[in-house]
């Protein structure tokens, strides 16, 4: 991360959980960036990034996440699709990383590379 914060990136993430839990999460974790509240995923509805929870997870999972979907989802059973955009100066979205797999996440080095790319532009 601090190769991207070195070439004047600022990142911040988007979570669909509480302040507090996010705050914790930062602190827990050592995080160095923001984490946004997007609150009933109201963000990830505007970048079209967000996919529902199938039955059969919310069913094998209820007894775990009853208490935060039912606090945070009042919409119904849905969770925001991983995304990484890199927005420049003019807020002109210049790359965009989405992957439905929530697992996958793009690496900071691949980062590093689109950057150094844009640097050129």
């Amino acid at each position: 991360m601090d190769t991207l914060s070195g070439k004047g990136v600022r990142l911040i993430a988007r979570k669909p959980d509480s302040p507090e839990i996010n705050a914790e999460l930062s602190k827990e974790n050592g995080l160095d960036y923001d984490i946004v509240f997007d609150y009933q995923n109201k963000v990830s509805h505007k970048f079209d990034i967000v996919a529902p929870v199938a039955n059969s997870v919310i069913e094998k999972y209820w007894v775990n996440i009853q208490k935060t979907f039912t606090k945070i989802y009042a919409n119904g059973f849905e969770l925001p699709i991983p995304a990484t955009y890199i927005i420049d100066k003019n807020k002109t979205i210049v790359y965009s990383y989405v992957e439905s797999d929530f697992t996958a996440r793009i690496h900071p080095s691949e980062l590093t590379k689109v950057l150094t790319v844009k640097e050129h532009y």
